[in-house]
């Protein structure tokens, strides 16, 4: 969150969410700024938020992770919903989350439909919080996104509908371009704003 704050797409914004999507679903919270921690440092984890699908019903991070897709995926391929799929695992023995969203980028029917569902659960939980915030910008990140649009556009579809007109007249979801450097760059941003803290300076220069 603070890489694409001070490096990415958030440079100039006041509020932004920052959303990752991978076994765990987190969102990063820029509120006047500047990132919200919370009073353990935890704010954000949004993926022990209960939701449902259907019948089925738990945390996003069970439904809506990624270790759901690679399981969903697993599934198509041996029920034979899916040919691409199941080609992949004759030849390599498994599926990843990675291979489910690079198939529904092929047009892959039972791929689009895994990432789509959880493109909705993800995308209904981030409207409870826009709503909430009223955000300039939803950047979405994570190498599922980064690997298809049909993940992209099934969070927008979600975010979209369940938020209030104010809400989403000017908002933009879009994807991280980052990639593994946010991490190292908004590792840096913490590090300097920790060593140049007036505190930390101070008892420095008294020690």
């Amino acid at each position: 969150t603070m890489g694409e704050l001070y490096a990415g797409a958030g440079i100039g914004r006041h509020t932004m969410l920052f959303v990752k999507i991978d076994r765990r679903i987190g969102v990063g919270i820029v509120c006047d700024g500047q990132l919200y921690r919370g009073a353990q440092g935890a704010a954000g984890l949004i993926g022990s938020l209960p939701v449902s699908y259907g019948t089925r019903s738990g945390s996003l991070d069970a439904l809506a992770g990624s270790e759901m897709i690679q399981r969903e995926g697993h599934a198509a391929a041996a029920e034979g919903r899916s040919a691409l799929l199941a080609d992949i695992l004759r030849r390599t023995g498994e599926i990843t989350a990675i291979d489910v969203s690079q198939a529904a980028q092929m047009g892959d029917a039972a791929s689009a439909t895994i990432l789509t569902t959880t493109g909705h659960l993800v995308g209904q939980v981030v409207a409870t919080l826009a709503n909430a915030l009223d955000p300039e910008l939803i950047v979405l990140s994570g190498s599922l996104v980064q690997t298809n649009d049909t993940l992209l556009a099934a969070v927008r579809e979600a975010v979209y509908g369940a938020s209030h007109p104010l809400v989403t007249r000017d908002l933009r979801i879009i994807r991280s371009q980052m990639g593994s450097s946010g991490g190292l760059v908004g590792a840096a941003r913490v590090a300097s704003e920790a060593l140049f803290a007036p505190d930390f300076l101070r008892e420095w220069i008294m020690q």
